[in-house]
């Protein structure tokens, strides 16, 4: 059976310029109504006065939060990420309610592949019974970086001495490791290869799920 829902896309005075960042899986998920994974099967010019809204028929192959049928259609508006849906894109979709409509602006709708780590962690997520979480946090930035965003700023988890992930920093100063299974991580900051004075160890726990830390970058000089 098709399912209608109409869906816009774009807030009122939202651009992509002043779209903050839609942060981790974790946070998009709480911020989310409906959240899907799904291919694109078709992309149509929908009716009425606004030309730039499109009607995009999708397959639903797995649903994350709300309740989808196999297949759904979505009037959508131009999105503040300027996203476009193409015809067989496999496409994550997050879509929160706005009074009797739908938006999808500014929480990371996005073409992925089959192995993005968001479409695990959104299975952890789902999930109440799976072992584990995910480690999500800002870098703090240091009385040297005061003058730039700590972006681009290297974090490294390691479990024991073995390196499970390197993640790097959004313009916010924002990472989120993939879902890990329970047990004691090290997090550390690095700038070309130096790494932080501060170092963070984390416990996951069987239920962590979510867990949100703040962490000290490294020192660099202003010509780094």
């Amino acid at each position: 059976m098709l399912l209608s829902v109409y869906i816009v896309c774009a807030l009122p005075g939202v651009s992509w310029s002043s779209c903050p960042s839609p942060g981790s899986s974790c946070a998009a998920y709480d911020r989310s109504d409906l959240i899907f994974l799904a291919d694109v099967l078709s992309v149509q010019p929908a009716g009425g006065p606004t030309r730039s809204v499109s009607r995009v028929t999708f397959r639903v192959l797995e649903s994350f939060k709300g309740r989808l049928r196999d297949q759904v259609t979505l009037s959508l508006g131009p999105s503040s990420e300027e996203f476009s849906y193409v015809k067989g894109q496999r496409v994550l979709v997050y879509a929160r309610r706005l009074g009797t409509e739908w938006s999808t602006a500014c929480l990371g709708t996005r073409q992925v592949s089959p192995e993005d780590e968001g479409v695990v962690v959104l299975r952890g997520l789902r999930a109440p019974q799976e072992d584990g979480g995910v480690i999500e946090g800002t870098v703090a930035t240091p009385q040297r970086l005061r003058t730039r965003p700590a972006r681009n700023i290297r974090v490294v988890v390691r479990r024991g001495s073995t390196v499970v992930a390197e993640l790097q920093t959004d313009d916010g100063g924002r990472f989120q490791t993939g879902w890990l299974s329970p047990g004691t991580y090290g997090l550390s900051t690095e700038v070309n290869d130096q790494r932080g004075t501060a170092r963070r160890e984390v416990v996951v726990s069987r239920r962590a799920r979510c867990i949100s830390v703040t962490l000290n970058g490294p020192l660099v000089s202003q010509n780094d």
